[in-house]
This record gives C-alpha cells, structure tokens and sequence, in this order.
C-alpha cells in the first residue's frame, strides 16, 4: 500500500507506505496543522484488509520522539476519482490528533 495527497483542498498533505516488511512512514504533514508527524524506527504492525491498510508504530512530531501513529489508507477508486480515504490518529505527551477524509489530491494504491 502507498499513497500520498491531500484531503481537503490546501490542506496538509499525507504519505505512507506499508509492506509486508515494514518500512519508514511519512504521515501528516504541513503548514495547515502545524504539526509534521514521521514514523520513528519503521512501523510495528501493518494490517491488510481488503482495498485498505493500516500501519502503526512509534512516531516523531516536530523532530520530538514519544508519540503513536495509526495511520490507514483505502484505495477505493482510480487515481482521481475522489473515492480513496486516509485517517491519521496520533498521540503522545499531553497531545492528540487526528484528521480523516477522502483524499481530494492524490492516490491510495494497494499493491
């Protein structure tokens, strides 16, 4: 599964990617959050199922380690036809948050 895009017009953009092997993952990113979220170490579990994919692991915010990542992607339609999703939860020290849409910009492919 990879993907990359955005979920609503001008907002932050999103990347992932999830394997059978696990592999670093880029989630969350840009100006309208403030907040830039990387996977730190790889990802811990990724779980396929059906059209979606869901990866999970310990996360960086700001650069700051000590925080938790699920990040899940479903690829539903060609590339853009407005029916892949994307969420993002994130928590850690006093902080949370989370953003889920349909990607407006991009593409979610399962592989």
């Amino acid at each position: 599964m990879e993907g990359e895009g955005q979920l609503e017009q001008d907002d932050d953009d999103f990347g992932m990617i999830g394997r059978t092997t696990p592999v670093t993952a880029r989630s969350g990113t840009g100006t309208e959050s403030g907040i830039e979220v990387r996977s730190s170490n790889g990802i811990s579990s990724l779980t396929l199922a059906g059209s979606c994919a869901t990866l999970e692991g310990s996360a960086k915010v700001n650069g700051n380690a000590g925080y938790t990542v699920r990040a899940t992607g479903c690829d539903l339609g060609a590339a853009g036809t407005g029916k892949d999703t994307f969420s993002i939860n994130v928590t850690g020290p006093n902080f949370s948050y989370s953003k889920a849409g349909t990607v407006v910009s991009g593409d979610i492919q399962r592989h």
